[in-house]
């Protein structure tokens, strides 16, 4: 196989430098992000003579692409109650596009022709956000608690069979997934900060 691969990306963040009113720390921005993948590679067909022998062996060309386009705005917000507590809350709308399939050599015409059972085109909209509190119990121990939500795209198995029956198609693909995530724990330092005790509980949905 060879594949040949690029992408890019460009983010455009303002915030702030000094805390306003002593207490807001602040981050907005802007993401673009895109990248290009196409794979070619041969699939091996042999021949099978009149006797149980290998009458040939033909390598056909067969080409896996893909493509994909992310946008996407952030903005965070901690806020410094006092030294001791720490509240921030956050979120990113994502537009996600995505194209991608197999193109399979037809010998009849010369060209390069798309397998209609693994062609993938999607446009997605999604909205993340997360949120967490940290409480400095002492200056060596401090307690925090976090909550997310996260998503990712659809994704395409490569490599799967060049002409999927209609059973084979429903596994080659998922849908987009997204998932809750809970964190509670506290951090500590002893002995002048010779011994540092961590306990967390994490729960992903």
């Amino acid at each position: 196989t060879l594949t040949t691969a690029t992408s890019e990306s460009h983010e455009i963040r303002l915030q702030n430098q000094e805390r306003i009113a002593g207490m807001i720390d602040y981050v907005v921005g802007y993401l673009h992000y895109k990248s290009s993948s196409n794979t070619d590679f041969q699939q091996v067909i042999s021949q099978i003579g009149s006797a149980p022998a290998l009458a040939g062996v033909i390598r056909l060309p067969l080409n896996r692409y893909g493509d994909e386009k992310e946008e996407s705005l952030f903005a965070n917000v901690t806020l410094h109650v006092n030294d001791a507590i720490e509240l921030s809350g956050g979120a990113r709308q994502i537009w996600y596009n995505t194209l991608s399939g197999l193109k399979s050599y037809a010998v009849s015409t010369g060209t390069f022709v798309d397998n209609a059972a693994l062609l993938r085109q999607a446009k997605r909209k999604a909205t993340i956000y997360s949120a967490s509190a940290k409480y400095r119990v002492t200056e060596d121990v401090m307690v925090y608690a976090n909550f997310g939500t996260s998503w990712r795209p659809d994704t395409v198995a490569i490599g799967g069979p060049a002409l999927p029956s209609a059973l084979q198609v429903a596994f080659l693909g998922t849908p987009p997934e997204k998932s809750k995530s809970y964190e509670v724990g506290f951090k500590s330092d002893f002995l002048d900060r010779m011994l540092r005790v961590n306990v967390s509980a994490y729960l992903q949905k």
